[in-house]
């Protein structure tokens, strides 16, 4: 099984790529809640230039998530890149980040200084 890791942050770089001749998903580092994807046969007109390119598909793994009331999505400072992991063998792409510093607001769970770890798994199939 052939991996590629990252384990810390690299502005700049561009996302992580999976497709499979049909879709083609850009997943950012934190997964959560925005990315970008590509269909095969999906475009429209630049207003740029006026000619045919590939539009923007909805993104398929856009999600939000709450701990004690806060959004991701309306506070994505709070959340830190832990790592991921490429498998080319299956192509699936494992996201690990943490959704911290809301912890003492959180009645239901102990606080712990690592935060919430939310591990997203996707694999597009060849």
């Amino acid at each position: 099984m052939r991996t590629h890791r990252i384990e810390k942050p690299m502005p700049g770089c561009q996302p992580a790529y999976l497709a499979n001749g049909l879709v083609g998903l850009r997943i950012p580092q934190i997964p959560l809640p925005q990315g970008t994807a590509l269909v095969n046969g999906f475009v429209g007109l630049s207003p740029e230039t006026g000619h045919e390119q590939c539009g923007d598909a909805p993104y398929p793994v856009g999600a939000d998530i709450a701990i004690g009331g806060v959004w991701l999505s309306d506070r994505p400072d709070l959340a830190a890149f832990v790592s991921q992991e490429y498998d080319f063998a299956c192509g699936e792409l494992r996201s690990a980040f943490t959704f911290a510093d809301i912890l003492p607001r959180i009645a239901w769970e102990p606080p712990t200084p690592q935060g919430y770890s939310l591990f997203l798994f996707l694999a597009v199939g060849t």
